[in-house]
């Protein structure tokens, strides 16, 4: 079936006669798996960059990746990794508040670089929130319970379920 599945895929949907190939898929693979995991990553390893970015480029925390791009072309501008972890990210998030702040009073809610700080800022507040419930967590049920509300807090039914409304109208049920 291997070696016919590139074109079934291709020929079937042509000519309207649907189909499904049963084949085994790699869990990690799964984007919410992948989610879950990030985040358990970049709390793991104190905000070093990748493990902030491949949370992010899951697309489940923030579906612009031109918001998410934005936001990395700035870290690494900054020097915002390796080493600096969470205390480069809380000086980082402190700066962004003020410049936040600044360009709300003038009105500049709405351009590239401030959006990428509210989201620096946000991303910021939400997973140390997380950290410290799983930090104040004495068993794996309580850890467990911690991760389901941070994916309830993230919306991410909603977010998943917009990405399958997509797919879905895209012919794309795979």
């Amino acid at each position: 079936l291997d070696q016919y599945k590139n074109i079934i895929s291709s020929v079937f949907p042509s000519h309207g006669i649907q189909f499904f190939v049963d084949e085994k898929r790699r869990i990690s693979s799964h984007p919410l798996c992948r989610y879950i995991i990030g985040i358990l990553e970049l709390i793991s390893s104190n905000w070093q960059y990748i493990s902030v970015f491949s949370f992010l480029k899951t697309g489940l925390y923030e579906r612009n990746m031109l918001l998410v791009d934005k936001l990395e072309n700035e870290i690494l501008a900054k020097g915002i990794k390796g080493k600096s972890g969470v205390k480069g990210w809380v000086k980082y998030t402190e700066k962004c508040k003020a410049e936040i702040a600044e360009a709300s009073e003038k009105g500049l809610t709405y351009r590239n670089d401030i959006a990428a700080k509210l989201l620096a800022v946000k991303l910021f507040n939400d997973v140390e929130s997380f950290r410290e419930e799983i930090k104040k967590s004495k068993s794996v049920s309580e850890c467990c319970d911690a991760v389901v509300r941070f994916l309830i807090k993230t919306e991410i039914y909603k977010k998943i379920s917009a990405i399958a409304a997509e797919l879905r109208k895209q012919g794309r049920l795979d």
